[in-house]
């Protein structure tokens, strides 16, 4: 169908592949049509494909270490299987395969505006700002139920984002 081999050397495109499965497969899951993805005291409604959408191209971002080569290729490689001639494929096939690459497109697209529109695409103080945050943002979207744990990233991310500010190395 659309698959695409795991190769070593390209770790990144196998996770955008493994982020797009994903995604994929929680926009179908029963539930509401909307999911809130900014917090209780400011909740920021959207679509529920929207929400997962955005949640794994934070994590995409998280897992390429901000690297805005790296999601550049990821698009690309995405635009160009989308774009891939599939001759004597059954309907479905098709349609499954080009709402995969979309969905893929979508996130790699995702991950390159945040690394761009946040500076860390040519700063590395704003990468590791980014960085930290993402991964504040994945483990409170992933544990919203257990406040400690949350409360636990919180502190984290603070103590990363004074590193960051006094130029120290963040671990």
């Amino acid at each position: 169908m659309y698959f695409m081999a795991a190769t070593p050397a390209q770790p990144h495109l196998d996770n955008l592949y493994g982020c797009t499965a994903n995604c994929l497969l929680y926009e179908a899951d029963p539930g509401p049509s909307e999911l809130n993805i900014g917090s209780q005291l400011e909740p920021r409604m959207v679509s529920r494909a929207q929400a997962w959408r955005d949640f794994y191209a934070q994590h995409l971002t998280l897992v390429v270490g901000a690297n805005s080569q790296l999601l550049q290729h990821c698009l690309d490689f995405a635009r160009q299987e989308y774009d891939r001639p599939r001759h004597n494929l059954a309907p479905d096939t098709v349609r499954e395969a080009l709402e995969f690459w979309a969905c893929a497109i979508e996130i790699a697209q995702m991950a390159i505006d945040l690394v761009t529109g946040s500076g860390a695409a040519d700063n590395d103080n704003d990468r590791q700002r980014l960085l930290a945050s993402v991964e504040h943002q994945q483990t409170s979207t992933a544990f919203r139920v257990l406040p400690d744990i949350v409360e636990r990233s919180a502190t984290d991310l603070a103590e990363k984002l004074d590193q960051i500010d006094r130029n120290e190395p963040t671990s």
